[in-house]
């Protein structure tokens, strides 16, 4: 599912909000949405909060993706300082 979702998003729909609140992705499907948001400059928002994902599942590449991202200016999920700094930056 998340892997189906991550491909139509590379494909840099205009789509400016994304809300994904309560699914039960894994930390490899949020990890492909995130990789997409590299490729996506139309989404500003992502809504990860209660994904069944905690702050220790959030690797180094699922930061750097979502920071890439400069558009994003909200961001509701797994907490980063690195994730807060680029999104009060953008």
């Amino acid at each position: 599912q998340a892997q189906v979702l991550a491909d139509a998003l590379r494909s840099n729909p205009p789509l400016s909000q994304l809300n994904l609140r309560h699914n039960n992705f894994t930390v490899k499907g949020i990890q492909a949405i995130a990789e997409a948001l590299v490729l996506n400059s139309n989404l500003y928002e992502i809504d990860l909060f209660r994904t069944d994902l905690e702050s220790s599942d959030i690797n180094q590449e699922f930061i750097d993706a979502i920071i890439s991202n400069i558009r994003l200016t909200r961001y509701d999920g797994p907490s980063s300082d690195k994730i807060e700094e680029a999104i009060y930056r953008n």
